[in-house]
Parts: C-alpha cells; sequence; structure tokens
C-alpha cells in the first residue's frame, strides 16, 4: 500500500483529483497542493483500479514516521496485518504532535479503502481502540455510495448503485471486523475450547485428590487445586513434555496475551487459567 505523501505525489503527478464534497478544499501554488482538516477527495487510478478514497487531516503540515509504537498497540497492528490491512504511523509535530494510523486494505469490489486512526500516545492502544470504534459506527455507507454515483463504470468502478452499496456495506463490515480482533488482542479472552481443555485439567486434579484425601465429597477449592495442577504442569515441562495449559499473561507492563501451552517460570509475567 503508498504511504499518504506517495499518493499525494501521484496526485501531484497526474493531477486527477475530484472532490467529494463541498466542504473540500483545494490550495494550489503551482506544483504544490494542501489539503485542509477533514478533506475528502476521490483519486483515480489505472493502477490500483477503483479509486481509492482518502481522508487528510492537514497533510500538508510535516508529518513524520511515529517510532515510540507500544508493545500492545504493535500487537495490534500486527494483527492488523494479519487480515491484510496495511499500516503507517505518523506524528505531525507541528499539530500538537498528533499521532495516528493510517490504515488501508481492498474492498471486495476492488476499492482501495484508506483511513485514518487517531491514538493519544499517553494511552495509544486503548485511544486507538476507541477511536477506531468511533470510525467503525460513524461509517456512513450513504455518504460513501453517493461519493462514488458519479464514477459508476469507470476505471474499474462498479457500474451499478446495488454493487457500490454492497461493496460499501462490506467495508463498515469488515472496519467493525477488524475492531472485534484488535479487542480480542488488547482484552484477551479463553475460547469456550481453550476453557474447557483448562477444565479438563482441574478436573483431573480435584479426581486425583479426592483418592488422595479418601473423601469423595471433597471441596472444590481452586486454591489448591491450581497450586497442584501448576505444579504437575511445571514438573512435567521439566521432563520434556510439551503442556497444552491455555492461558493469559499478564506482562509487568499491564499488557495481556494468550499462551497456549504452559512455560514455567515465565518472567516478568503472571499467568491466569480459566
Amino acid at each position: 500500500g503508498l504511504t499518504i505523501q506517495q499518493r499525494l505525489n501521484l496526485i501531484r503527478h497526474t493531477g486527477m483529483m475530484k472532490c467529494s464534497t463541498t466542504v473540500c478544499t483545494r490550495q494550489s501554488d503551482g506544483n504544490s497542493m494542501r489539503y485542509l482538516r477533514g478533506t475528502d477527495f476521490t483519486m483515480s487510478s489505472g493502477i490500483t483500479g477503483i479509486s481509492a478514497v482518502i481522508t487528510f487531516r492537514e497533510v500538508g503540515e510535516q508529518m513524520e514516521e511515529y517510532k515510540n509504537i507500544s508493545k500492545e498497540l504493535q500487537r495490534m497492528l500486527d494483527k492488523a496485518e494479519e487480515s491484510d490491512w496495511s499500516y503507517s504511523v505518523y506524528e505531525e509535530p507541528s499539530q500538537n504532535s498528533r499521532t495516528y494510523v493510517e490504515m488501508g486494505k481492498f474492498s471486495p469490489a476492488g476499492e482501495d479503502f484508506s483511513m485514518i486512526i487517531d491514538f493519544d500516545a499517553e494511552d495509544q492502544a486503548e485511544s486507538f481502540l476507541k477511536d477506531l470504534w468511533d470510525y467503525a459506527d460513524n461509517f456512513d455507507v450513504d455518504e460513501h455510495v453517493e461519493m462514488w454515483i458519479p464514477e459508476r463504470g469507470k476505471r474499474g468502478c462498479p457500474s451499478t448503485a446495488r454493487e457500490l452499496v454492497e461493496d460499501a456495506e462490506a467495508i463498515k463490515e469488515m472496519i467493525k471486523e477488524l475492531y472485534g480482533e484488535l479487542d480480542g488482542v488488547l482484552h484477551p479472552e479463553l475460547s469456550d475450547e481453550q476453557s474447557a481443555r483448562c477444565d479438563e485439567i482441574y478436573n483431573a486434579v480435584y479426581e486425583m485428590c479426592k483418592v488422595v484425601a479418601g473423601d469423595e465429597n471433597l471441596e472444590w477449592d481452586m486454591y489448591y487445586l491450581g497450586e497442584i495442577a501448576e505444579l504437575a504442569a511445571n514438573m512435567m515441562v521439566g521432563r520434556g513434555y510439551k503442556v497444552r495449559f491455555p492461558a493469559i499473561v499478564t506482562e509487568e507492563d499491564g499488557s495481556l496475551h494468550i499462551e497456549e501451552y504452559y512455560e514455567p517460570d515465565q518472567e516478568g509475567g503472571e499467568s491466569e487459567n480459566e
């Protein structure tokens, strides 16, 4: 995927730009163009098929790659990339050090869809996720379709309104799906199958404890069941076995992630099995 600057350069050299709404503002001084905050426009290119829809927010201002990405946000972006979303992270020092992620993915009909998600440098993951949800929740299918109506049948754009509506609805859905996937990264939960595996281990430990204690009515208490299960897993791993014991691991920085297999004495983290 092209970065914002690369797309701007492409527009500058091709001159193929069409304002999508009446609020679109273009300022030109010969070889340079500046797009104001909130400006939407369409870029037509035979290279990528359907025209790309891009929202520029003071792109003319200085921007630079943002490198201080938190571990949690990076995990989310890596997950997005697994789902075929491209991304670039930027900072605009001249705009109160505004930080944001430009994300893009092709729609089912071939639109090179792109969106900008802001985040707070002091609370990157949570603020990014919130802005992503706001973007998905406020994505207007009708407005998106209306923007493309004049381009129907041109340069790969679908020729019918029905196709445009279906594709816009698909875009909204793929943004919501992205949110669900990234929310799972930031706030992980064991799946039903993973929880069932943990229950299998605890039930086995409980049955053993009833035999050891000689008490068929032994109270179920995770205080001792959890400790014994951890001890058994630790011993088996030490003997070379690979023990599947899914757990949500909390790192020292408070970030969470799921580990499928037991790792004894996990440095800098605590595990929580369900």
